[in-house]
Parts: structure tokens; C-alpha cells; sequence
């Protein structure tokens, strides 16, 4: 069995022994012309198998003859192009996109890459077969490409128009704090997204922020506060590429609360036989207390 290709003249496969009924994987055809595998649509291939049997003569030694070649013609279909490609929205975990919409069997798949040539040399080319794209193998900050294709047995169709992404920083999630007369530590973590650390700051009142640190610790320790004093914290993730040497930043989040007090005056009383109620003065901005005995 032999298979050649119209458009190059390239014979793509071969096979030494075929059976009737047997079946050919077109992921093994290869034209050595183009450097391509796999089928190409609207090429048509040539299917040409020649029959033989072994003979003997007297002396017991194999003939290999050959009997007629028959041949048979097919043109792979054409690939329906994806169009319209398009960032539909941006979720928590990556970029949903919309395209047109392709036949039953037609699988649609991505590719994307900091190089908009999408050559492997100069920049990861990564492929994905959802219409959603995950932030993990993207770095915040930086303009990634992506367009799209259609993959019907085995062969690919042309590429969609090419859109433009940014990855966003991570989502600071949770900011919790541990409250002391003249201090308070901040405990931070962040999802949805990459992230290098946390850029902190802080207003006293109604005052105007001032920056306290930038930190890769999710836990920071804020000394030498007044007592009964409001403070705001925001905070936001920042990411920081080693390649560009260039940080991007992420959205703010808020925390305010209040230092607490040397004493809570806290009392305690009989109620019926078997109980005892416990009162304190209120902390103001406290999420709650915890109570030891």
C-alpha cells in the first residue's frame, strides 16, 4: 500500500503488508516536501495497492510476484476557518472567549504566546482545547496572543483572527488580623491569578495613606500603634517578572480596625445555678471574640 499527495507529488505513506479490512492512521502520513504531517484539507491522496503472492521454483526458493496495482482517489474535506474570535468575559480562573460556531466532530483549539509571530524559538507557544484559558502559564503584565482553529480528523484549519490578552495580578482574597493595644498583624492571601507578594499601606483616621512595606510574606506584624485608634490597611498583590524586570499590580483591598485596650472590663455574674454571664466592653470594628477559661 502506498499513499501520494496531489499537491506535492509526495508519497506520504507506505506500508509493506496490508490485509483486507485493515485500517490506515492518518497521523502517520508525512510529505517530506512540505514538512507537514498528518492529512491536509483539500489535498487528494492517491490510495494504490499492488497485489502479490510467493512462488517457488524447483530448487525451493521464494519468487515474490506481483499481480495489478489498483488505485483509488479521495480529497480530504475542507476545515471550516473559526471567525470572529473574541474575549467574552474574564472570570476568576482565566478568559472565556466567543467564536463562531463549527459543525458536530469539529473540535475547536487555542493557541497563545507572548510572541505574536507564535514562534516556538522566541516564546512558549501553548495550546489549549477549551474556549476557556487558564492565567497559570500566563505572567501578569505581559501582552499574550491568541487565536484559534478548527481540527477535524486530524487536520487543521486556518487560523482565526489573533486577539490580545492581559493576565491580571491576583485577587488579594482575605486580609484577617490579630489585635493587640499597640499593634496588629495582618494575615493576606490572594488567588485567581499569579502573584510575587504584597504591597501594604496604611492611614491613620481620616488621614492619608503611607506606604509600610512590600513584602513576599503572607503575614505581616504592624508595631508601635496608639491604642483605641482606627487604623485602614489596603493592600494589593503585586507580581514581579524577572524577564522584564518590570512589577504590575493588582486591585486594592480594605481592612480597618482598631487597636484594643489594656483592660475590657470585663465582668462576670451568676446566672441560675448552673451558668455564669460574662459582659466587656465592646471593641469597636472586632469580627469577635474569643473567650478561654
Amino acid at each position: 500500500l502506498s499513499v501520494t499527495a496531489s499537491n506535492t507529488g509526495s508519497e506520504v505513506y507506505s506500508r509493506s503488508y496490508y490485509y483486507s479490512g485493515g485500517s490506515i492512521d492518518s497521523d502517520n502520513f508525512y510529505d517530506s516536501k512540505t514538512g507537514k504531517y498528518n492529512l491536509s484539507s483539500g489535498v487528494t491522496y492517491t490510495f494504490t495497492l499492488k497485489p502479490y503472492a510467493y512462488t517457488y521454483d524447483e530448487n525451493d526458493n521464494s519468487v515474490k510476484t506481483y499481480g495489478t496495482a489498483v488505485s483509488v482517489r479521495w480529497t480530504a474535506p475542507t476545515v471550516p476557518a473559526i471567525q470572529g474570535l473574541a474575549v467574552k468575559e474574564m472570570t476568576s480562573s482565566g478568559f472565556v472567549f466567543s467564536r463562531s460556531a463549527v459543525q458536530e466532530g469539529v473540535s475547536v483549539r487555542y493557541e497563545y504566546s507572548a510572541n505574536k509571530a507564535f514562534d516556538e524559538k522566541i516564546a512558549d507557544v501553548y495550546t489549549d482545547s477549551d474556549d476557556v484559558i487558564s492565567y497559570g502559564n500566563m505572567k501578569p503584565g505581559v501582552t499574550y496572543y491568541v487565536r484559534a482553529y478548527a481540527y477535524w480528523y486530524g487536520m487543521q484549519g486556518a487560523y482565526s483572527n489573533v486577539v490580545q490578552v492581559k493576565a491580571p495580578v491576583a485577587e488579594v482574597t482575605s486580609i484577617t488580623t490579630e489585635i493587640f493595644d499597640k499593634g496588629i498583624t495582618l494575615n493576606l492571601s490572594a488567588n485567581n491569578g499569579s502573584y510575587t507578594g504584597f504591597q501594604i499601606d496604611r492611614k491613620e483616621g481620616k488621614g492619608k495613606y503611607q506606604n509600610l512595606t512590600t513584602t513576599i510574606d503572607s503575614r505581616f506584624k504592624d508595631t508601635g500603634l496608639a491604642k483605641s485608634t482606627k487604623y485602614t490597611y489596603r493592600v494589593r498583590a503585586y507580581f514581579y517578572n524577572a524577564d522584564t524586570k518590570k512589577y504590575a499590580y493588582g486591585d486594592y483591598s480594605y481592612k480597618t480596625v482598631e487597636t484594643g485596650t489594656a483592660a475590657m472590663n470585663m465582668k462576670a455574674r451568676t446566672s441560675g445555678k448552673s451558668a455564669i454571664k460574662l459582659t466587656w466592653k465592646k471593641v469597636s470594628s472586632a469580627a469577635g471574640y474569643d473567650i478561654y477559661r
